[in-house]
């Protein structure tokens, strides 16, 4: 799905229990990541990814504002988080820290402030590449 010209997230994933790589890098996509996805008879909610991801990429798009730290922090399968050339704001959520078996977490050319959390800086990762200001 990657070098499209897709504007917003499709829903079409959400409950793709299986699914393990999604790749919507170099996109149309903008506006902020929601919480989670709410559910076709719009009451109930539902995690936005599916926990079997192992690797997201949602680089060199237009999205923007806080990273909701629940959006990934259910994967905890997850080895490859992109999410560089964005507009993001505020602080890297520290519940990247928790994602044990992240290997290679991409967050460059974004509007991040603050320090990135020791417990992000603690994971083993062969990949690190932010730049934050404090």
């Amino acid at each position: 799905l990657a070098n499209n010209r897709f504007t917003s997230l499709p829903t079409s994933f959400y409950n793709a229990k299986s699914l393990t790589y999604l790749d919507l890098a170099h996109n149309e996509l903008d506006g902020n990541l929601p919480n989670h996805a709410a559910a076709e008879d719009g009451i109930d909610i539902q995690p936005l990814l599916p926990e079997s991801l192992k690797e997201i990429y949602l680089d060199h798009n237009r999205l923007d504002g806080r990273i909701p730290g629940v959006v990934f922090g259910d994967l905890e399968n997850l080895k490859v988080l992109t999410l560089n050339n964005n507009n993001f704001e505020g602080r890297i959520p520290p519940t990247f820290g928790d994602l044990k078996m992240l290997d290679k977490l991409i967050l460059y050319r974004n509007n991040f402030r603050g320090v990135v959390s020791d417990n992000i800086c603690d994971l083993k990762m062969s990949e690190l590449e932010t730049d934050c200001a404090t």
